[in-house]
């Protein structure tokens, strides 16, 4: 996540499928993990999740979300 953070411009963001997509060919297998992952990085502050333009908190997240730098 943070590697294909780092290969985008500084303001721009990724989606959790592109993450898995990276990680494994049957990527919706490892999408769960990526969630995962992208809250925990949430909670210590190394990326900041958004939907609809607006930040998010750590904890349960329905819909759509994107990941960027804090």
């Amino acid at each position: 996540m943070l590697a294909l953070l780092a290969e985008r411009a500084v303001a721009s963001s990724v989606c959790p499928s592109e993450v898995a997509r990276r990680l494994a060919v049957g990527w919706r297998v490892v999408l769960p993990d990526v969630h995962t992952a992208a809250q925990a990085l949430l909670r210590t502050g190394e990326v900041r999740l958004t939907q609809r333009g607006l930040s998010l908190d750590p904890g349960p997240i329905t819909g759509p979300y994107r990941i960027s730098r804090p």
